[in-house]
């Protein structure tokens, strides 16, 4: 004789089996979207869409300061640390760029809107197989 609970317990069970498939392949994904953090870094330092500097993030290098002037007499002070690159000081009113803090990856670049200011992040050598070519187009929080 059936039960009456085994058509609750077929269903849950398949449920809870396809939701940790999904689980599976969204790791699995995006463990191929994560870049390659052993690879060599390089900051593009951009202002009003111009290419300024090209910086080679080196873990060993001592950390130093840059101010990238702007229109007004509008600043970022730019530090480069231990692999990573970021702005702490800027003369915008919000300083939202001082926020996002230090990146070492392509994944998310950090914007000064009012100073027109943007740093990326690629791997230095372009023809890596896990390039920016291959990595998401967008990330969103």
């Amino acid at each position: 004789m059936k039960s009456k609970n085994t058509p609750v317990i077929i269903i849950c069970s398949l449920l809870l089996v396809t939701a940790f498939s999904c689980l599976l392949w969204i790791y699995y994904r995006y463990q191929d979207l994560t870049p390659d953090t052993s690879a060599a870094m390089t900051a593009d330092i951009y202002q009003n869409g111009t290419l300024l500097k090209s910086i080679p993030l080196d873990p060993q290098e001592p950390p130093y300061t840059m101010t990238v002037m702007g229109e007004n007499g509008a600043y970022n002070t730019i530090t480069v640390q231990e692999g990573k690159i970021g702005i702490s000081a800027a003369s915008c009113p919000d300083k939202l760029c001082m926020h996002q803090g230090f990146i070492n990856n392509s994944l998310l670049p950090i914007t000064c809107l009012p100073n027109k200011l943007v740093i990326r992040v690629r791997q230095s050598n372009p023809s890596v197989e896990n390039s920016e070519a291959s990595m998401a187009d967008i990330i969103t929080y």
